[in-house]
């Protein structure tokens, strides 16, 4: 094994390594710490392995504590600095890796009492620490008495018991634990005791006393937190309080998509990751999304909105939720074999309002041409009409707000605009009707890109009406623990990825869009499937009955909007390239 030479030390020494007490020269750098054999360093720093030992090096990327201790007999003076690392380690028979701990305990041994070798000892940990939350340290300044460890970080723990198949205080006390104790992590543990409990804590706790709130549920938890946050008078501070997803439920969407961007394994061992993401500290931003209701309330979502299929399968598979995240799966394949359609109107503003090319299966093309008064007598007033040939025209009569719609035209067939002209309308702030934990009206938050639902849409959005198997916007990679939906989504990329699938799908295809996400491949290219980037959406359903979610959550059945807030909220996730904003606590 060989090692960068360029790495400037900060601390080196002689020390032995515990339990076989052999001598190794140990140095600490910037990235690194690296164990040689001391004889094997006499030789010319030669590293390959001989009868002294064998060399180690540690990653800092994969440390995540350290501690000091004694040895237990009383006569035994030395000190222990024992090293907490999780480094990624190739599973047997597999290219995969997944994280495994090794822990490296440091014999400090050169003082002639306990006290002069622990002195040392903790000098060499609050080395360690800094390094871990990229505080710079020098060679001189490691050499400091007056050098001390950062102060721990106190997080407030939510742990939903009853979520998923009920094991999540359990998954809390036996396997996540540790790894805080590890990192020096403090925590207050709350258990939620009602719907509604978390939202109640966030919107009352005190931010001052708290470096960030751990949240050990599926996404229902963390829902309540963001909402409760944003429930807030000091919502604008609060709602950048960091929030550590930890899997605790059955749907865990958001942990394994923080997982996933950064390369990190989410069906193997998602506990011991999650867990390390939330020991390493670093922070990113996130954008939530602004929701408003068929009732008047405005909401505040992280993951997602569901119609037709997709919240079906949320909502229908709860019967199987002892199944873990398996429920959505065989919640999938019973909702495929038993197909519905819905009718519905979707509306949306394409990234920088550009021409959006929507796919149109051959059923859908609107055999007429458009006289030259751009219209042919036998669609909506609201509709926008796109003929085969891409000709577009627009009638400015607007749409009628929800339960005015009129008739369906017996030839079915469906509408859509495009257009590419920048959005100049002001928004509105909806009340929080249902008050909730908070009973309070929402944040003044601008959405200048909505109207009221009860308005038409802008002329510059483009509309699609006909029947749908599925409808989502998702603003995560993940739908699911093991359904992946959105491979390029970004936690602050200010996009919603408006997926929707027509009712021309057959189950085959559905059976290869669901194949498609368990194995994390890009969603299949087909006629009946659309994927559009867009700023903000509106969705009406026509058909009477249904099911629509937020963030896995059943909302009132009705005309729906949302528009994304960029970078809003924030959330502990690890160094990953497509996060440059990534800071540490």
């Amino acid at each position: 094994m060989e090692f960068p030479e360029n790495e400037s030390t900060i601390l080196s020494a002689t020390l032995s390594l515990h339990p076989k007490s052999k001598s190794f020269l140990v140095s600490v750098s910037k990235k690194c710490i690296t164990m040689r054999p001391a004889a094997t360093h006499q030789r010319q720093h030669d590293s390959s392995a001989d009868e002294g030992g064998s060399s180690h090096q540690i990653q800092l990327a994969d440390v995540i504590g350290c501690a000091c201790a004694k040895g237990k007999a009383s006569s035994n003076q030395n000190a222990y600095l024992s090293i907490f690392a999780y480094p990624h380690v190739k599973k047997f028979g597999s290219k995969k890796t997944s994280r495994q701990r090794q822990v490296k305990t440091l014999i400090f041994d050169a003082g002639k009492d306990f006290q002069v070798n622990n002195a040392t000892a903790m000098q060499w940990k609050s080395v360690i620490c800094n390094l871990l939350r990229n505080i710079e340290i020098t060679r001189s300044e490691a050499l400091l008495p007056s050098l001390k460890s950062p102060g721990a970080l106190n997080y407030l723990v939510l742990v939903n018991p009853f979520s998923g198949p009920g094991k999540a205080l359990q998954i809390f006390q036996q396997r996540i634990v540790p790894v805080l104790a590890e990192a020096g992590i403090r925590y207050h543990l709350r258990i939620t005791e009602y719907a509604g409990h978390a939202k109640e804590i966030a919107r009352t706790l005190k931010l001052e006393e708290w470096s960030g709130i751990l949240i050990v549920s599926g996404d229902g938890l963390i829902f309540e937190v963001v909402n409760g946050l944003m429930a807030r008078d000091d919502w604008e501070k609060a709602i950048k309080l960091p929030i550590g997803a930890l899997p605790g439920g059955s749907g865990n969407a958001l942990c394994c998509s923080l997982l996933f961007r950064a390369g990190e394994p989410y069906l193997d061992n998602c506990v011991l990751h999650a867990s390390f993401t939330i020991a390493k500290r670093a922070v990113a931003p996130m954008d939530l999304v602004a929701v408003d209701l068929s009732s008047g309330e405005r909401l505040y979502s992280f993951l997602s909105i569901g119609w037709g299929i997709i919240a079906d399968v949320d909502i229908e598979s709860e019967k199987y939720r002892n199944l873990g995240n398996t429920r959505f799966t065989v919640g999938a394949l019973v909702r495929i074999l038993g197909l519905r359609k819905y009718r519905g109107r979707l509306s949306f503003l394409p990234v920088d309002g550009s021409p959006c090319h929507i796919k149109r299966s051959q059923s859908e093309m609107l055999p007429t041409v458009l006289d030259s008064q751009g219209s042919t007598g036998k669609y909506f007033e609201h509709s926008i009409s796109m003929i085969d040939t891409g000709t577009v025209n627009r009638n400015e009569k607007g749409t009628k707000p929800w339960g005015g719609a009129k008739k369906q035209e017996s030839d079915g067939t469906s509408r859509v605009s495009v257009t590419c002209e920048p959005m100049k309308t002001s928004g509105s702030v909806i009340t929080d009707a249902g008050g909730g934990a908070s009973g309070k009206t929402a944040p003044e938050i601008g959405t200048s890109l909505l109207v009221p639902l009860a308005e038409p849409i802008p002329a510059t959005w483009t509309t699609v009406e006909g029947d749908f198997v599925a409808v989502i916007g998702l603003y995560q990679t993940h739908i699911a623990q093991d359904m992946v939906a959105a491979i390029d989504s970004k936690l602050d990329d200010g996009l919603i990825h408006l997926i929707f699938m027509r009712g021309s799908a057959s189950r085959i295809r559905l059976i290869r869009l669901f194949a498609a996400m368990l194995s994390a491949e890009p969603l299949p290219d087909d006629p009946a499937l659309d994927i559009v980037k867009v700023h903000a959406f509106r969705l009406e359903p026509l058909t009477p009955d249904g099911n629509l979610t937020v963030d896995g959550e059943v909302v009132p059945y009705g005309p729906i909007q949302a528009q994304v807030l960029p970078s809003m909220a924030r959330v502990i996730t690890l160094h990953a390239a497509d996060c440059p904003e990534t800071t540490q606590l």
